[in-house]
């Protein structure tokens, strides 16, 4: 049945009412923090227990309707050129999550929580391989990000780097 038939059967006050429901948001939007960290990040620091040279570049893309980071941790103490890991993920700007994949075959969904000066994302699904990764802006010129890994004892840190916008 088209969509159009389905709305005219609605009683009035309830059509309203969805239209509102539908338009407005009791969330405070995303935005302002996600455009704060539009641009390109490095940092030189140890990950995953090794030296490493890190970037982590934010644009929005997809007529603004989403905001992508696109990572890359390069591990400075192998001369091997697959010695890079690389992700990228795309989150909504309505806060509604989004997904992360990576060089290494993974492929997440993810849940956020904004607030103004930080994003955690929860990635992975209950009863599967599950992370969070924190984005924490500490001025305009440095950003914070830290990864954990839960365990079957908890949760475990895995990685953390103060990047430094470059452009």
């Amino acid at each position: 049945m088209p969509r159009g038939n389905v709305l005219n059967k609605l009683p009035g006050a309830l059509l309203v009412t969805l239209i509102l429901s539908a338009t407005a948001s009791s969330a405070p939007s995303s935005e302002p923090f996600f455009q704060k960290l539009l641009g390109e990040w490095q940092s030189a620091g140890t990950s995953f227990g090794r030296p490493t040279k890190s970037t982590a570049v934010w644009s929005s893309v997809l007529n603004d309707r989403f905001y992508k980071i696109e990572y890359q941790i390069d591990f400075v103490d192998i001369d091997d050129a697959s010695s890079s890991f690389q992700g990228v993920a795309f989150y909504k700007i309505d806060e509604s999550g989004g997904f992360w994949a990576d060089n290494n075959g993974e492929l997440h969904p993810i849940s956020t929580a904004v607030t103004n000066d930080s994003l955690l994302a929860n990635w992975g699904r209950d009863g599967g391989k599950q992370g969070r990764t924190k984005y924490e802006l500490i001025s305009k010129s440095e950003l914070r990000i830290t990864d954990w890994i839960k365990t079957d004892s908890g949760w475990r840190q895995f990685n953390q780097n103060s990047y430094h916008r470059i452009k």
